[in-house]
């Protein structure tokens, strides 16, 4: 039958069809890549999704590693359930359970869910998420080697110290402790910070007593400054874990410093807190904070962020931290961590006295056990033997010199503060000298014994111990008795150095009559500067001058035109500002203050000041030519081109005056390198003349001014004009046409002017006060406010350098009516 098919030919081409269809869909998936890993379905992205809302991550790039067969899908699982994000949680299994539940199939099947929990009995975390994975897809599982055994679970957990001790701010290597229940052995600590993981040291104590002990350290120089939210996971190889949230923690940045070094420090304005860090290698730690503009408190932390201590020194005074060298082999030991350092930390806070509103606080940072003040700046001492000092500067130059020649600041072994207030009231009595840290000897006078209470500081405050005898009671007071009490104040140092302090406090009389023949004779407000000398020195003998003039009045009268004087240059804090220049260069009239200070006598009753009341005649019993040439070494007058130590003496014993006030009056009328041409006969048109004295050097603002004129009374006498010498005038030895004829006749000069007119005390020269028959103020030698104060203080200087101090000196101080009820603090 043509045009038509049979049936049977039909169903055999269908069935020829589907078999074509089926080979093809074989091909395509035998031809498909074998070594590009799975090609993942719809509902495998999904899986990556849901991952993605427990832990955040790159979903794209965990499919492509996926897809490049980079790793499994169980792998990548174990990886979201593994990590810290994840578990810092802190999870149970129910909580596990459902979440793998819901991450894999998409749902939070109660049934299955509960499967999961049992399953976790004998499977660990990893093996169960291997394994739900596989169910989806074989190829799902993981590919490499896990722990399946469920094993044990870290439990109870706890933190009881945790890393935050000192208001969350953490330092250095930062430890805490705690306990937990689990015996394996396969268990690590680990830091989150802010969801990043940093490496924690775990150790546990093996001693079955400790109950699960167990210390952590962390080293915080991984971690960036600022606030950071801190946990601490404790996990097992199998999966499991324990969490513990540390809050919220402060990582302070840190300024580093170095031993023997000076820096520039500052708390800038409105700020809490300057931090520095200081490696000191095998040394003990010190660090000393000099002149700071404000109030600072400073505190010190060891290589684990413990607080050592904190000094708070009052107001502006310097500050001082100590520390002992740290044992790093055994920190080392006991943390795990290699490599560690002998560090310590160093907070600078507004002091007690500081406003909140601060401007910035500058201030020395020396690293060093001594700090010295050398060429007008602050020095570390590197290096000190008996002979040699050497010192390295802020831009590190190096200096050496002899000590004697370097200003150490008193801060090893010194107090910072010394008290004596009434029991009673606890008002401050007002020892004698005002205290300053340097000073040891210290007096004070009562009428009449009653109970005090002593404050006695160290400069290094908690590093350094203070120990009073004799010994206060319970509440801090010590009865006194009548007559003389000795009290001893030893500091010991952080070194081991000791300094001692005394004060003297006389109740009443005393025993030796010196109330009876001398304090009785001075005003009250005199007896502690008296009483003070005369315990050092008992061979010494004070006479009271009575002048009987008003304090205030003989204050307006020094205090008016050009009476008082300093220089712009060397005493910029003194001089009115407004002042006009009495003498070139730059000599101007000194503030109301200034004038105050230098004028009271009861400012100068110590050791080093109180030879401005020496009586100045000349005594070959302590007057040497060796005492002479102490005063002038180094001098322009320490020279082998002329004996001038001899003609000095020369002159004393010819004039009857003190060789000492000579040589320091030429010291300080000629300058010390003899800038003055009067001291080399070098004044122009008197090329020959000299005068040491500067006798009639009286202030001009003609050309040439006192030189000049001092020039001239050396050639002519007080008249140059008439180019006459007077018999009186040659007494003085006048004209002054050598060396020896200058210093014997101005010492003429100065005897029948000063000496024998009754001023023959450095004061009386400086201030005319003295009752002779004469105008009081009219006869003053200098204008200089400081006069007296200086070439007394040179004298003092060569009595200690020839041994003389000891001798027998007669002091004559005056006393004037209504002074002022305090004195004795500089200006």
């Amino acid at each position: 039958m043509k045009g038509k098919r049979r049936p049977e030919y039909l169903y055999l081409s269908l069935i020829s069809g589907l078999i074509g269809v089926i080979a093809v869909i074989m091909m395509a998936i035998i031809m498909l890549p074998c070594s590009s890993g799975p090609s993942l379905i719809t509902s495998e992205k999904d899986i990556i999704a849901r991952a993605a809302e427990f832990v955040p991550v790159d979903k794209e790039l965990a499919l492509s590693r996926i897809e490049g067969g980079m790793y499994s899908m169980s792998d990548y699982l174990i990886s979201v359930f593994e990590s810290p994000a994840y578990l810092s949680r802190g999870d149970e299994d129910n909580d596990f359970a459902g979440a793998v539940r819901y991450v894999v199939y998409g749902d939070d099947n109660t049934d299955e869910v509960l499967k999961i929990i049992d399953r976790l009995k004998d499977r660990s975390r990893m093996a169960v998420i291997s394994d739900m994975a596989g169910d989806v897809r074989l190829r799902f599982k993981a590919t490499g080697k896990i722990t399946t055994s469920s094993g044990e679970r870290p439990e109870d957990v706890v933190i009881t110290e945790d890393f935050a001790r000192d208001k969350r701010i953490l330092m250095g290597i930062s430890k805490a402790s705690g306990s937990m229940k689990y015996s394996g052995k396969d268990i690590r600590a680990d830091i989150l910070l802010d969801g990043e993981l940093c490496h924690g040291y775990l150790t546990r104590e093996d001693d079955p007593a400790a109950e699960g002990a167990y210390s952590i350290a962390w080293d915080t120089s991984e971690a960036r400054p600022g606030d950071h939210d801190i946990k601490l996971i404790l996990r097992t190889g199998n999966g499991n874990s324990g969490v513990v949230d540390g809050g919220m923690i402060d990582i302070p940045e840190f300024d580093t410093i170095s031993n023997d070094r000076v820096y520039e420090g500052v708390l800038p304005a409105g700020e809490s807190a300057s931090w520095y860090r200081l490696n000191c290698e095998n040394r003990d730690a010190y660090i000393n904070f000099i002149a700071p503009t404000g109030d600072i408190k400073v505190s010190m932390y060891d290589m684990f962020g413990n607080h050592i201590g904190t000094n708070d020194n009052a107001r502006l005074e310097n500050e001082a931290l100590r520390g002992k060298a740290q044992d790093v082999a055994k920190a080392s030991e006991q943390t795990g961590i290699a490599g560690l350092s002998n560090c310590f930390f160093v907070r600078v806070e507004p002091g007690t006295y500081c406003p909140a509103d601060h401007d910035n606080i500058e201030y020395m940072m020396v690293q060093s056990a001594e700090v010295a003040y050398y060429n007008g700046t602050y020095m570390a001492v590197v290096e000190k033997t008996d002979e040699l000092l050497r010192l390295v500067d802020s831009e590190l130059n190096t200096y050496e010199d002899e000590p004697g020649d370097v200003k150490l600041l008193p801060i090893n072994g010194a107090l910072v503060k010394l008290d004596i207030l009434s029991a009673e009231d606890e008002s401050k009595h007002n020892i004698w000298p005002v205290f300053k840290p340097e000073i040891c000897d210290y007096a004070y006078y009562m009428e009449s014994e009653a109970p005090v209470k002593i404050t006695a500081d160290a400069f290094e405050g908690y590093a350094a111990s203070v120990e009073i005898e004799p010994k206060v009671g319970d509440n801090g007071v010590l009865k006194l008795s009548h007559g003389l009490n000795n009290i001893r104040i030893t500091v010991r140092s952080f070194n081991g150095e000791t300094n001692k302090y005394t004060i003297c406090i006389l109740c009443g009389s005393d025993d030796s009559d010196f109330y009876k023949n001398t304090l009785s004779k001075f005003p009250e407000s005199y007896y502690s500067g008296l009483l003070l000398l005369h315990l050092v020195h008992p061979e010494y003998v004070f006479t009271c001058y009575d002048t009987g003039i008003d304090y205030r009045d003989a204050l307006a009268v020094e205090d008016s035109g050009g009476r008082s004087l300093a220089t712009n240059t060397y005493n910029p804090t003194y001089v009115r500002p407004e002042s006009r220049i009495y003498d070139a260069p730059d000599w101007m009239a000194v503030k109301t203050e200034v004038v105050n200070y230098y004028l009271d006598p009861r400012n100068f009753l110590t050791l080093e000041r109180v030879f401005m009341f020496e009586r100045q005649s000349f005594n070959p019993a302590y007057h040497t030519l060796d005492g002479i040439k102490s005063m002038i070494k180094g001098s322009f007058m320490d020279t082998d081109e002329y004996d001038y130590a001899a003609a000095i003496y020369d002159a004393a014993e010819t004039s009857g005056v003190s060789p000492y006030l000579l040589a320091s009056r030429i010291l300080q009328e000629m300058g010390y390198y003899g800038q003055s041409d009067l001291a080399t006969g070098t004044v122009q048109g008197y090329e020959g003349y000299y005068n040491y004295y500067n006798i009639g050097s009286y202030a001009s603002t003609s050309e040439g001014g006192p030189v000049l004129n001092g020039a001239k009374y050396a050639r002519w006498g007080n008249d140059p004009d008439k180019m006459e010498i007077t018999d009186k005038e040659k007494s003085y030895m006048l004209p002054w046409d050598s060396i020896y004829k200058a210093i014997t006749g101005g010492a003429l000069w100065i005897a029948a002017g000063y000496i024998d007119n009754g001023q023959d005390t450095l004061y009386f020269q400086k201030f005319d006060v003295v009752n002779n028959g004469t105008t009081n103020y009219d006869h003053q030698y200098a204008g200089y406010i400081m006069m007296a104060y200086s070439e007394g203080y040179r004298y003092y200087k060569s009595y200690l350098n020839t041994d003389q101090l000891n001798n027998t000196f007669e002091f004559v101080i005056p006393v004037y009516r209504n002074m002022p009820a305090e004195f004795g603090v500089a200006p």
